[in-house]
């Protein structure tokens, strides 16, 4: 007997989630390559915190975002909120980011 939630994914819904973890595994190797820079910059302590805390939280926030995408498939989830969650994540890290504005601030 099929589960019933499995019944409604295509060929298409298993290519988009095998992309998502194939990028999300090619993001997730770049964090054990540390770079030199960062840590002459931050400190080794910090960087060691910070690299092994993205290693642990990493994979649990993409299967987040295919449980996302399951929530989607199956209706539980309305598309319009979840892009309306991840445009606001965008916009949020956009704000936090310290950009390097020539000129402007302290030099």
């Amino acid at each position: 007997m099929e589960n019933s939630l499995f019944r409604k994914y295509t060929f298409v819904d298993y290519l988009i989630i095998g992309m998502i973890l194939i990028i999300s595994t090619y993001i997730y190797y770049g964090f054990f390559n540390v770079d030199p820079y960062s840590v002459a910059r931050f400190g080794k302590k910090f960087m060691i915190v910070a690299v092994w805390g993205t290693r642990v939280f990493f994979p649990i926030l993409v299967l987040l975002i295919v449980f996302l995408y399951h929530l989607v498939k199956i209706g539980k989830l309305s598309k319009a909120n979840l892009i309306l969650m991840f445009v606001s994540i965008l916009f949020s890290m956009l704000v936090m980011y310290p950009f390097d504005v020539g000129g402007v601030g302290p030099s």
